[in-house]
């Protein structure tokens, strides 16, 4: 009997590692052209123009400020893990593109073998018996989870490891939560504090990391309705509560708010709340047929109650919500995946507090999980429900397998590099302005200045911007054409007039034309909006003095003198230029 029992135990554990073995396999295998990849979109704002990755002692600045606070740039995203994850990768890689990359190739399937556990977990609890098919239902989640298409955003951009970290530390906090069960009413000490530490982790990743005490009440509601009581929740959910407090207070002090930007302020609360539903149905859909995956898909907001689409979407998400309910009274995993599908994307339906475009595909990185679970169990039910079920289970699976791979494999050369990337991205959203004018950059980058050129003029064809009409001008700087350049920097300065830097550079510009009046009237605007900056108190004086203007030259100079004590270049520009005051004077 010993030994029988010892043969078991040792073909379970055979089995378990050959399951997850499988899943670490086909999760690198899948991505692993993505380590011949380069940095595109936000990877060179990130992690090539981001001094503090270089040096541990920017930690401090790292967890106090926003996630592009050495920039200065005002955002609402809160993400201090990222950039300890860049600085860790940086002191082992420097700025060699394959070591993020396979970062993020290990986050992922590191998520997908939590998938697996998690799963085996939750079905032992609603199934109690995993024989037969059912055994294999939890790698079947996990691989279609490694697998699936939808991915490719996250883990083939270097800029996805907010989603990867995020999401891991969601589910091992989920995971160590349902561990700790040990006793009918009692939970594993150490088990439950690793769950409450993982999940303080998680909102420092990311910001959908918040609903993790929701996907842990409905955990309970599922699996122990019975047991739930004050006592119980106050027990199992305070210190979680406890854990999203604190995240608020570091996030409020960091970001001066809880969400300080509205991207989509021509947006009332009654529109922003109405887009939520076809975006969740966009969302389904994709999930669905996971094709023409792109990185800026094009947002169409439906500004009426009245509109058909909000009708068409209204009807669907209905249709989901009834059979969510059905669902929570009649089968007690299904319901449980539809919450690990639904509960993590809520803050993406929150258009406010989203970025430039409410609608991306990372977005649905953690939620594939509940669909995954969906799909196992819709093959596990096709396969005791008609004749030759396994079989015919075994080959849907397989082509599964074998077409969300190719797609996944295929979409990773889509992110090659900046060039390949915006090229793809345009033409699938081509009245897009954003992609054409990313492509200008990346063009410009790579000294294909007529190339750019067309990409900036169909940017502003879209939708005239400052920064498109700026780095149009740019780019003719870059040729020589300096009228050109004057020309549209001014066009910026319509649309931007309060940009001190841009008039200086607008100035600089005249002023090699030998403009120097138009010149004069753009240096003394820059120096009216920032009055203390050194620079630019120096270049309306050399302007000045080319209008001839030279006590006011001087006096300029003197105050940028002032402001900057260390510019050698402004005493000589002092000395020099009063001496030939004095010298007209004597004449």
């Amino acid at each position: 009997m010993d030994k029988t029992m010892s043969h078991i135990k040792t073909s379970t554990k055979s089995a378990l590692i050959s399951q997850v073995s499988i899943i670490v396999v086909v999760s690198f295998g899948v991505y692993f052209n993505t380590l011949f990849n380069s940095f595109v979109y936000d990877d060179f704002f990130q992690i090539i123009n981001n001094p503090w990755i270089r040096d541990p002692q920017n930690i401090l600045k790292i967890f106090s400020s926003g996630a592009w606070g050495f920039n200065a740039t005002e955002t609402n995203y809160y993400r201090p893990i990222m950039n300890i994850i860049y600085m860790v990768t940086y002191a082992l890689v420097k700025l060699k593109p394959w070591g993020y990359h396979l970062v993020n190739i290990v986050f992922h399937a590191a998520v997908s073998i939590l998938v697996f556990f998690i799963t085996s977990r939750i079905m032992r609890k609603a199934m109690h018996d995993l024989t037969g098919l059912r055994a294999f239902i939890p790698v079947m989640t996990a691989l279609i989870f490694s697998l699936h298409p939808i991915h490719t955003e996250v883990v083939a951009w270097i800029g996805g490891i907010p989603d990867l970290t995020f999401s891991f530390f969601f589910l091992l906090s989920l995971y160590l939560y349902i561990l700790a069960e040990k006793k009918e009413r009692s939970l594993d000490p150490y088990f439950f504090t690793a769950s409450i530490g993982s999940f303080f982790i998680a909102t420092l990743c990311k910001e959908p990391a918040v609903t993790l005490p929701l996907i842990i009440v409905a955990y309970d509601l599922v699996f122990h309705r019975s047991r739930i009581s004050i006592p119980f929740c106050f027990r199992r959910y305070s210190f979680y509560v406890l854990i999203l407090c604190v995240y608020f207070i570091m996030r409020i002090t960091a970001l001066g708010g809880f969400a300080p930007v509205n991207q989509h302020a021509d947006l009332t609360l009654l529109q922003a709340l109405l887009n939520s539903v076809p975006l969740f149905v966009k969302y389904m859909y994709l999930l669905l047929v996971p094709v023409h995956l792109n990185a800026w898909h094009v947002f169409h907001p439906v500004l009426h109650i009245y509109d058909l689409a909000f009708i068409l979407a209204l009807g669907l998400a209905l249709s989901f919500f009834l059979f969510s309910l059905r669902a929570y009274r009649a089968n007690k995993l299904l319901f449980f995946s539809i919450c690990l599908l639904t509960i993590p994307l809520l803050p993406a339906l929150y258009i406010p507090g989203t970025g430039e475009n409410p609608f991306a595909e990372r977005y649905l990185y953690l939620p594939t999980f509940g669909f995954a679970i969906l799909l196992s169990l819709l093959l596990g039910k096709l396969s005791s429900a008609v004749s030759q079920g396994k079989m015919i289970v075994s080959v849907l699976f397989l082509m599964i397998c074998v077409l969300y791979s190719t797609i996944t494999f295929s979409r990773n050369y889509d992110w090659k590099d900046d060039i390949t990337f915006w090229t793809d991205t345009s033409r699938k959203s081509p009245d897009e302005p954003l992609p054409h004018y990313n492509l200008g950059n990346a063009l410009e980058r790579q000294g294909r200045l007529d190339e750019a050129i067309q990409q900036y003029k169909r940017a502003i064809v879209l939708k005239p911007a400052s920064v498109a009409y700026k780095a149009l001008g740019h780019v003719y700087s870059l040729k020589g054409l300096k009228n050109e350049t004057a020309k549209e920097y001014m066009k910026a300065l319509e649309l931007e007039p309060g940009n001190a830097e841009l008039h200086n550079e607008t100035g600089i510009i005249l002023m090699e034309t030998g403009n120097y009046d138009n010149a004069l009237d753009h240096f003394m605007k820059a120096v009216e909006l920032v009055p203390d900056d050194a620079k630019l108190r120096y270049n309306y004086a050399i302007a000045l003095r080319k209008n001839n203007r030279t006590p006011e030259a001087i006096d300029q100079l003197k105050i940028a003198i002032k402001l900057d004590p260390s510019q050698t270049s402004f005493r000589n520009a002092l000395k020099r230029i009063a001496g030939e005051n004095k010298q007209q004077q004597e004449h």
